[in-house]
């Protein structure tokens, strides 16, 4: 079973369509009847003169996908190069985030010359007549400040990281992903404390090449829940030349280590009465029951064909392994490059911009038509604002609806991960 997965498509050269040479299929007929397409009676069905000119095009399309596989490996090993520039970086920011060293001040350095550029182009704006509405600067301003947990237990990890300098971002890793709905709706009030512990969340190719896969790594400090420092999945992937692009072949989890059956999120441990025929005795049973988690994601998928009893388990299949892909694709391309933006709330204000730019200055409109406007502006920053643009990764319904096979949903409050 193998899946497109779009981002990941490396070739800007189009593949023809509509002309897919396969040497034999089976094709259905109009009745219903299926008949076999067989390439050398094509052949011989035409003229020596067309056979030539047919087998000049093959030619030509054979030199064609040599060059676009040169392409490939080209683009490839700048991937790979800049993967290894990319990760200097991010393990720096695992060193911050962490705590195991201070920032310098040359990074303080960057980041006030980003600001300053910053507010020029802000001034620059307000000179040329653009200025944010109340409600876009009200959003844009959530985007500077600081978690304020409810939780008294996180809020003295955080005054106690302000202490030391050293201390590193509590919950940094849980935060930013709580801020992006398809990731938030896979995390339960029970996951949150294990996610407390995640130090770094990291991408890296198999074997060192982009079109054979790429492995998801999530980092652990040491924890009372599961003994893995890491848990790993794995996305194996494969060209199709015939489409022009990579596919998804096969997804792999990895084995978590719980430390007790009680530690276990994927499971409730529900007790159950048994009385003894004989004796009459009662005595209590332990059963497991899986549950919605975060955790159940390091569970691969099953593949289309496996345990498949009928129809409905096969369509169960098709949507968990999209849904698997769905998941793997934002923390790779969102949260794993993008964590600090996150972790912050700077979206809400860019998003508040980008509304604004639209939305803002339409000549021509009477009073009732702004105000409508303003109301619509309002509601698309509640949605855009929290990434709700991003399809939910929940199974049982709605948006805010949770799964019914413990691979979405959350039984945690919307707002409750979010910034404030």
């Amino acid at each position: 079973m193998s899946k497109k997965i779009q981002p990941f498509h490396i070739d800007p050269i189009p593949s023809p369509k509509g002309n897919k040479q396969r040497p034999v299929a089976e094709e259905e007929d109009e009745e219903g009847e299926e008949s076999e397409f067989d390439l050398v009676d094509v052949m011989n069905s035409m003229t020596p003169a067309e056979r030539r000119e047919v087998y000049a095009l093959r030619g030509l399309w054979e030199s064609y996908k040599t060059l676009r596989k040169e392409l490939r490996e080209q683009i490839g090993a700048l991937k790979v190069a800049n993967a290894q520039a990319r990760n200097e970086i991010f393990a720096k920011r695992q060193a911050i985030v962490t705590g195991t060293r201070d920032i310098t001040p040359e990074e303080l350095q960057d980041v006030k010359l980003n600001a300053n550029t910053e507010e020029k182009a802000e001034e620059e704006e307000k000179e040329d007549g653009v200025e944010l509405s109340s409600s876009s600067k009200a959003q844009a301003g959530k985007s500077v400040k600081v978690v304020a947990p409810s939780d008294q237990a996180a809020k003295k990890l955080l005054e106690a990281a302000a202490e030391d300098p050293n201390g590193g971002i509590p919950n940094f890793w849980l935060t930013a992903m709580c801020n992006l709905d398809t990731i938030e709706n896979m995390i339960t009030e029970r996951d949150r404390p294990a996610l407390s512990f995640l130090t770094d969340i990291s991408t890296e190719y198999l074997d060192k090449d982009p079109h054979k896969g790429v492995r998801l790594v999530f980092s652990f400090a040491p924890n009372e829940y599961f003994k893995n420092s890491t848990l790993v999945k794995t996305y194996r992937m494969s060209f199709n030349e015939e489409e022009g692009e990579l596919e998804v072949e096969k997804i792999e989890g990895c084995d978590i280590e719980w430390a007790s059956k009680a530690n276990n999120l994927t499971v409730t441990i529900k007790e159950k009465k048994q009385r003894n025929k004989k004796t009459n005795q009662i005595r209590i049973v332990e059963r497991e029951e899986p549950c919605m988690s975060f955790f159940n994601f390091f569970t691969a998928p099953k593949e289309e064909g496996e345990d498949d009893d009928n129809d409905e388990d096969s369509t169960d299949h098709e949507e968990e392994w999209e849904m698997d892909m769905e998941a793997g694709q934002e923390l790779m391309e969102q949260i794993v490059p993008k964590a600090v933006f996150f972790y912050t709330g700077k979206s809400v204000d860019e998003v508040a911009a980008m509304l604004h730019s639209h939305y803002g200055d339409m000549d021509g409109e009477d009073e009732d038509e702004d105000e409508d406007e303003e109301e619509e502006e309002k509601d698309n920053l509640k949605r855009v604002g929290r990434f709700s643009g991003v399809q939910n990764f929940s199974r049982g319904g709605g948006s805010d609806g949770a799964g019914s096979r413990g691979r979405g949903g959350s039984t945690s409050k919307p707002g409750e991960c979010k910034q404030q």
